[in-house]
């Protein structure tokens, strides 16, 4: 008996020791017309899986499809793995937010991180044309402010997506390190970046609504919607972390609060670092205003 994916060897048996796949004689194979007509995929399947199938009660994760099979030692056969396509990924994200984030698996964990670039430029792009509105309505683009001050907006774009950047893979590494160290989860970080990432649809589409409020004079809808945006993003790094079993003996709110805290030092750090850059050149510019 010879198993046809591994190529290992076995004196008996149904299936194979290692892989678990259906084992084949080879004097059978060997009996097949080398002019017989090549099969179909359907008669593949059958001739390699010629077990009972039974689709019922079958829990099937995002990705991948399962059929079952009574005789198989593990209860069940994986057939196909299917990669899932990024507009299925990202609608399966918005209509069931939590179920879906919760099943889908790292071997997709392109798609997490497309969702995640997309976030990050709409993000900077907003915020870019919400200081160029801020220099245009005030008047001190016409004195060249928002190049003194370094918010003109090719600047703050470029400037958000390397900030934005950076604070995303922070808040991806310390996502991963309290689920694995923390919650003794058994992970990948590959999980965490398709989890963050499906999390990350409803934010999304925050920031392109944001975005077109920054076109409008209207204080109270800004404050609102970044209001929005703080609490969303809090919701989703809670999500994610909830999203994985835990096995310590720490209750998982500790966990959520550590990671928060955690990005409020961040967020401090770097709003520290910003205003400190646009003061520093602010008083550079101090004789071109002519104060």
């Amino acid at each position: 008996m010879k198993c046809h994916v591994c190529g290992s060897e076995h004196e008996a048996g149904k299936f194979c020791t290692k892989c678990g796949n259906p084992l084949q004689r080879e004097e059978v194979a060997a009996t097949h017309p080398a002019n017989s007509h090549q099969q179909s995929p359907s008669e593949q399947s059958h001739n390699q899986h010629p077990y009972h199938l039974n689709q019922q009660n079958v829990q099937q994760p995002y990705g991948e499809t399962y059929y079952q099979y009574q005789d198989h030692p593990n209860g069940y056969y994986v057939k196909e793995r299917k990669k899932i396509q990024y507009f299925s990924f990202f609608a399966n994200s918005l209509k069931n937010p939590v179920e879906y984030a919760s099943k889908v698996n790292g071997n997709y964990w392109i798609n997490g991180l497309i969702t995640l670039i997309l976030s990050i430029m709409i993000f900077s792009l907003s915020i870019a044309n919400y200081f160029s509105r801020i220099m245009e309505i005030s008047g001190l683009r016409f004195f060249g402010a928002d190049k003194v001050l370094g918010l003109s907006f090719w600047n703050v774009f470029f400037k958000g997506l390397l900030y934005l950047g950076i604070f995303s893979v922070l808040v991806l590494i310390v996502i991963f390190s309290i689920v694995k160290l923390i919650n003794h989860a058994d992970i990948r970080f590959q999980d965490v970046l398709v989890r963050a990432g499906s999390y990350a649809t409803i934010p999304t589409l925050l920031f392109i609504i944001f975005f077109f409020v920054t076109f409008l004079d209207s204080p109270n809808i800004i404050f609102f919607i970044t209001t929005m945006i703080q609490g969303i993003f809090i919701l989703s790094i809670s999500l994610t972390i909830l999203s994985f079993k835990t096995n310590s003996k720490i209750d998982i709110f500790y966990s959520m609060f550590i990671a928060i805290a955690i990005f409020a030092i961040i967020q401090i750090i770097g709003f520290n670092t910003i205003l400190e850059g646009i003061i520093n050149r602010l008083i550079n510019g101090y004789d071109f205003f002519n104060f």
